[in-house]
């Protein structure tokens, strides 16, 4: 039974948030669309998440954001067959999947948002499997100001919410299986920076997740295959926390935007790495953008992005896909209403 239950755990996480709603992906079409180089950016319904210091760009939004990665037809074939204890096949002998969720309401100098994402990676072959998911869950509230017209600050007060949860299988002889769950939560602080030099250059420095204590994860492991044995246990889990420098450049001639973020770790075992972004429109007032970008996090390979922009009054609509790590594929779609 108690397989039963990380699996169902995971499956109804992989539905909520694949459904409802990256890890490094990051949250809002037009963000992922420019590869996450959006920190001096940051000026559509998904700014707080990037820069908190961007909402003062805004005068009222309210958008909604959601995205999935991955092949799901694998992944519910892999949950399935797991949950039923049969021998899973993987084409590649790995799975990466996940999601993520945003919505909230913006002012120039308050924001409510809440934040989701959720990955999930996976591994078969003869032997048996393993699957491994983790979850974040965010409540935030913003407040930024502009001190003049060439400098705004802003600052993202988070109630950070954590799930991780393992699932080990093997077939060797005699099936043997150990599941992992665990969860806490924790107050974080996101502190954002945004300046403008003359009319075409914006730079911007970011720390994200910066942990305001420590998060203790607690939970059980579960042994075994008809007679089971469950361990209760607690641990300290650091979140992982990055600073974050950024710079744009507009091209007046042509409206290009160009944008780079650098990402370095600060706490816990977040990664560094480099975002690139290119923001291009096509017909007059921004009726239509196309854009492109992408992102090397850590030592992964570099995951390519693309999307569009369409504006219609105050109404934005904003695609993206990517292209990440595994050759897993994803779409993401915001909507604002935008003032």
């Amino acid at each position: 039974m108690k397989r039963f239950g990380i699996i169902g755990l995971s499956f109804g996480l992989l539905l909520l948030f694949a459904q409802a709603g990256i890890a490094t992906t990051g949250i809002g079409a037009r963000g992922i669309g420019m590869g996450g180089a959006f920190s001096a950016v940051a000026d559509d319904g998904t700014a707080a998440y990037w820069n908190p210091a961007g909402i003062t760009q805004l005068k009222f939004s309210l958008t909604p954001s959601l995205g999935t990665f991955g092949d799901w037809n694998e992944i519910f074939d892999f949950l399935k067959e797991l949950n039923e204890g049969e021998y899973v096949e993987l084409s590649s002998g790995e799975l990466v999947g996940g999601g993520n969720l945003g919505v909230g309401i913006n002012t120039s100098r308050f924001a409510v948002n809440v934040f989701a994402d959720v990955d999930m990676f996976a591994t078969a072959d003869g032997s048996g499997s393993e699957l491994a998911i983790n979850g974040k869950g965010q409540g935030v509230i913003t407040l930024a100001r502009e001190f003049t017209p060439l400098i705004a600050v802003g600052a993202n007060i988070k109630y950070v919410s954590i799930v991780t949860g393992t699932m080990l299988e093997r077939h060797e002889g005699e099936v043997f299986y150990t599941s992992h769950y665990g969860d806490g939560s924790c107050i974080a602080l996101d502190l954002g920076g945004m300046f403008r030099i003359g009319e075409t250059i914006r730079v911007a420095a970011v720390v994200r997740d910066f942990p305001l204590g420590e998060i203790t994860l607690t939970g059980n492991e579960t042994t075994g295959v008809i007679e089971t044995t469950t361990t209760d246990w607690t641990t300290k889990y650091e979140l992982p926390s990055v600073l974050v420098l950024g710079g744009a450049v507009k091209i007046p001639l042509t409206g290009t935007l160009v944008a780079v973020d650098l990402e370095t770790p600060l706490v816990g075992d977040g990664e560094g790495g480099v975002r690139i972004g290119v923001e291009q429109p096509i017909l007059p007032a921004r009726l239509l953008v196309l854009r492109a970008g992408g992102y090397g996090i850590g030592s992964g390979k570099f995951n390519f992005t693309a999307g569009a922009g369409f504006k219609l009054g105050p109404v934005l609509l904003d695609i993206a896909g990517i292209w990440k790590e595994g050759s897993a594929t994803g779409i993401f779609a915001t909507a604002s209403i935008l003032f």
